[in-house]
C-alpha cells in the first residue's frame, strides 16, 4: 500500500497494549495515557506493542505518512450489559474489565480518524467508553486495588468520579468526538 500511494493507515491496537491482560499490572499512572509504554507480560498485549512499533519502523521509511494507532477497549456488542462489579472482591484483569467501549462508538471513532486530514507522524490514541465500567466510583475501586500507594488525586475531582481508566483528551481534541454510550449501566 505504501508502495502504491497511500499517505494513511489506521492500526487497530488494544488497551492490552499497556499490559493489562496480567492480574498483577500496574500502570506507571493514573488515567493511562495513549503513549504508556508496554508492560504486558502476556502475548496479546504485547503483539499490539509491536504492531504499533512497527507503524513507526515503516513511517521512519515513509516520513510523509500518517499511522495512527488505536487502543481500543473491550468491545461490547449494542446489547452488552455490564457486570456487577464489586469493590472489595478481587477482580481479574480490572483494567481491561473496566475498559469497556460499546462497538457504535467505536465506528464512529474509526470514521472520526479516517476523515480526519493527513498528518505526518505516529499517533496513539485510547478509545475506550466515555465512564469506567462500573457502578462504583473509579477512587473505590482504585483504592481496593493499588491500595493508598498510588496518587488517585484525578479520580478525587468533581466530574471525574467515573472517567474512564484511559486517557481520551488528545483523541477528543484532534478528532472532535467524545465516545457518549456509558458503559457504567444499561440505562445511562
Amino acid at each position: 500500500m505504501l508502495e502504491r500511494g497511500c499517505k494513511k493507515f489506521v492500526t487497530a491496537s488494544s488497551i492490552a497494549a499497556v499490559g493489562g491482560l496480567d492480574d498483577d499490572f500496574i500502570p506507571l499512572s493514573l488515567p493511562i495515557q495513549a503513549d504508556h509504554p508496554c508492560l504486558a507480560a502476556d502475548a496479546y498485549g504485547l503483539s499490539k506493542a509491536l504492531v504499533e512499533e512497527l507503524t513507526r519502523y515503516f513511517h521512519r521509511v515513509h516520513p510523509d505518512t500518517d499511522f495512527i494507532n488505536l487502543r481500543f477497549g473491550a468491545v461490547a456488542n449494542e446489547d452488552w450489559v455490564p457486570p456487577l462489579v464489586e469493590k472489595d472482591k478481587r477482580m481479574s484483569v480490572p483494567f481491561i474489565v473496566l475498559g469497556h467501549v460499546y462497538e457504535s462508538d467505536v465506528v464512529e471513532g474509526i470514521i472520526r480518524v479516517v476523515d480526519a486530514p493527513i498528518k505526518s507522524g505516529v499517533r496513539n490514541f485510547n478509545l475506550v467508553g466515555p465512564d469506567i465500567s462500573s457502578t462504583i466510583p473509579a477512587l473505590e475501586i482504585l483504592s481496593s486495588i493499588l491500595g493508598d500507594h498510588y496518587s488517585l488525586d484525578y479520580y478525587k475531582l468533581s466530574g471525574n468520579e467515573y472517567k474512564p481508566l484511559y486517557a481520551m483528551d488528545d483523541f477528543i481534541a484532534e478528532f472532535g468526538y467524545e465516545p457518549r454510550r456509558s458503559t457504567r449501566s444499561p440505562t445511562e
